[in-house]
């Protein structure tokens, strides 16, 4: 059904397994509430459908339209919404979605309602993310996300929380085994990271390495990657960004109080008028950084 105009059609009783819907018209028609998971739904129109609370998991959503569609409480996890607009949803709201590991590259999620929503993993380059306000996501947590290029001008990331640590405040590190590859041991460990990178793992850091047999075991940190962003007035004042990533950053005018800035790397970042006013620094790379912030030793008045 590739293409197909489906206007207002009753799909809810209809088995889609198999049926390929990409870049059919859904515009106002009824699914199922199963069979929408893992689908190809590339330039598929699905303005004015209700989604909410559907299992739309692993789907490919490139340049879907979702004019007036209802996401509210949707299953997005693993799904991929390459260069969308999702600024025109029901109520620009994405309350109660699950968003883990959820990829929105190249698209619009300004000024969109998070109430709720579970991130975690994602893929945010270049995206428009402006005014957002993530103090409102689940468990006030994010990690392993990257935020290459995006708009995060004006943004509300206070208080959230974006490593993960344990009771003692520790860094928790995570293991990767890559079967059949002891033969990269003798790549750095900055050099192993870009191999999981290619790999299709975001941000990921790895900080040690163990040949097992023909397997090489890799132990990483799930750090988040700020590179070239926009973070002119964001609030970063109470985040914890411990080992994040902030290399050529637009920090201008960012609020960063308090935050936990340990391991962080600002190198070549634009720090012109931050507010650093009681952040912990320690072992923060600042090679080549423009320091005119405010509040802290660091800062050159």
């Amino acid at each position: 059904l590739t293409g197909t105009i489906l206007r207002g059609a009753d799909l809810s009783d209809k088995d889609l397994t198999g049926t390929i819907l990409r870049g059919a018209d859904l515009t106002d028609a009824v699914l199922p509430n199963a069979y929408l998971s893992g689908k190809d739904f590339k330039n598929t129109i699905f303005n004015g459908v209700d989604l909410s609370g559907k299992d739309l998991s692993e789907t490919d959503f490139e340049s879907a339209s979702f004019k007036n569609t209802n996401l509210k409480n949707a299953n997005l996890s693993g799904a991929k919404f390459l260069e969308v607009n999702l600024t025109n949803i029901k109520n620009k709201r994405l309350a109660g979605a699950n968003l883990f590991n959820t990829s929105i590259p190249y698209s619009n999620l300004s000024g969109v309602n998070l109430d709720g929503a579970f991130l975690g993993s994602n893929n945010f380059q270049y995206t428009n993310l402006s005014g957002l306000d993530f103090t409102v996501i689940s468990e006030k947590s994010m990690n392993g996300s990257t935020f290459e290029g995006a708009d995060l001008s004006d943004a509300n990331f206070e208080g959230i929380k974006f490593i993960n640590k344990n009771d003692l405040g520790q860094v928790i590190t995570y293991k990767v085994v890559l079967k059949g590859k002891a033969y990269l041991s003798d790549k750095s460990l900055h050099e192993l990271s870009i191999e999981l990178l290619k790999l299709g793992s975001y941000s990921s850091l790895v900080v040690r390495k163990q040949v097992i047999g023909n397997d090489l075991a890799l132990e990483i940190i799930r750090y988040n990657h700020f590179g070239k962003a926009n973070l002119q007035n964001v609030n970063f004042s109470n985040a914890d960004l411990t080992f994040s990533f902030f290399i050529d950053a637009d920090l201008i005018n960012a609020n960063l109080s308090n935050a936990d800035l340990v391991n962080t790397f600002l190198i070549n970042a634009n720090l012109t008028g931050a507010i650093l006013t009681g952040a912990d620094l320690e072992n923060a790379l600042l090679n080549n950084a423009i320091l005119n912030c405010v509040g802290h030793p660091i800062c050159i008045s």
